[in-house]
This record gives C-alpha cells, sequence and structure tokens, in this order.
C-alpha cells in the first residue's frame, strides 16, 4: 500500500511539473500553433534563452529551430547558477548525462577571440 501511495504522489508531482512547463512554454510561443519540444542529444550543444525553469527541469528555447525548446534535466547539467531566466545560454552535452552550461558573456568572449585570431591569421596572410 505504502508503495502505491509514492507511486501516486510521484504521479502528481511529475503532471504538476508538466503543466508548469506549457504554462511557461505557452508564455513564450503565445503565437505559434505548435511548439516542438525535445530532449538534449549527446554530443550536440544548444544555444538559446532560458525561459523557464521547475524543479527539475530549465526549459531553453532553441536557437537552432523556430518554435522549439530544450528541456535540460537539472541533475545532469553543471553551471545552471551561472545563468538566470531570459539569458541567452549555450549548454553543451560532451558525454551522456553531461551538460554544461557557459552563459553570455563566456559565449562573447569566445566569439571576441576567434575573431581577434582571424585577424592576427588574416595580417600574415599579406
Amino acid at each position: 500500500m505504502q508503495k502505491i501511495a509514492e507511486r501516486i504522489e510521484l504521479l502528481n508531482k511529475a503532471m504538476i511539473e508538466a503543466v508548469a512547463i506549457r504554462e511557461k512554454v505557452q508564455q513564450e510561443y503565445s503565437t505559434s500553433s505548435t511548439v516542438h519540444y525535445s530532449n538534449p542529444i549527446t554530443g550536440n550543444t544548444y544555444q538559446g534563452r532560458i525561459i523557464g525553469s521547475t524543479e527539475n527541469f530549465v526549459i531553453q528555447a532553441n536557437d537552432n529551430r523556430t518554435d522549439s525548446v530544450v528541456l535540460h534535466e537539472r541533475k545532469v547539467v553543471s553551471g545552471l547558477e551561472k545563468v538566470q531566466q531570459n539569458e541567452r545560454a549555450e549548454i553543451k552535452y560532451p558525454y551522456q548525462y553531461v551538460g554544461i552550461v557557459r552563459d553570455s558573456s563566456a559565449m562573447q568572449l569566445q566569439k571576441q577571440h576567434q575573431l581577434q585570431k582571424q585577424e592576427r591569421s588574416y595580417g600574415r596572410g599579406r
């Protein structure tokens, strides 16, 4: 009997969280008829704005696909404290069940470094 009660409680929590996720996504994509949900895939990197979070998930708009969000499990993502809601972030999955966050300032620094490197190599080619 105890196990059934525990399962019902877990199911209720999951349903509440699913409703919270749906509400956050609907707020973001109110004009869209269909929003695609995806889970992260090992080897991929996801860039976009953090549009919400729940107890177990972080919801990220996917820059690579309009009307698409990625659901990141909090327990497998390192560095979530670096980003706030509505901030841009990059979440990379180099290994299965391992997500690593880079915030927008780190992304901007890398972009500047790449531009400087290109400028130096361009100057040598002349």
